[in-house]
């Protein structure tokens, strides 16, 4: 029987980072379980940025790698995948996965701007392939 369950931000740092090697290894079969399907948000992938990058310090291109492993996992589904991957294309480029997610959103309107003073975001969201418009133009 399958079960499916939502997963919590503290439940992937503890499988990718092995910080806590009790709750690593309560967390792992259900990443290894082919009958479990581990649901994974935009916005848990968000936080998880955040912690990597802000708390622990977690270069890019190691988050980056993190995340590429987890939507390469047979039992793991992504919501909102496509904004998710573009996200990563801001990875790629250094730039913050949260910002990634922003801009991805004016590909959903039609004629929509992504509105920001963040320069590094709009110079990255610009080379995505966004049409930014900076409140300081």
């Amino acid at each position: 029987m399958n079960q499916t369950f939502v997963v919590d931000t503290n439940v992937l740092l503890r499988y990718f980072h092995d910080d806590d090697k009790n709750q690593t290894e309560l967390v792992t079969p259900y990443f290894e379980n082919k009958d479990y399907q581990l649901v994974i948000t935009s916005e848990t992938l968000c936080e998880l940025y955040w912690v990597l990058k802000k708390t622990m310090k977690v270069d890019n291109m190691i988050i980056l790698s993190i995340m590429l492993t987890l939507l390469n996992l047979p039992n793991v589904q992504i919501v909102n995948l496509s904004a998710v991957k573009f996200a990563l294309r801001f990875l790629e480029k250094n730039g913050d996965f949260a910002d990634g997610i922003i801009a991805y959103q004016t590909t959903q309107f039609d004629n929509a701007k992504l509105l920001s003073f963040d320069k590094k975001a709009n110079k990255i969201a610009k080379q995505c392939g966004i049409v930014v418009e900076s409140p300081s133009d």
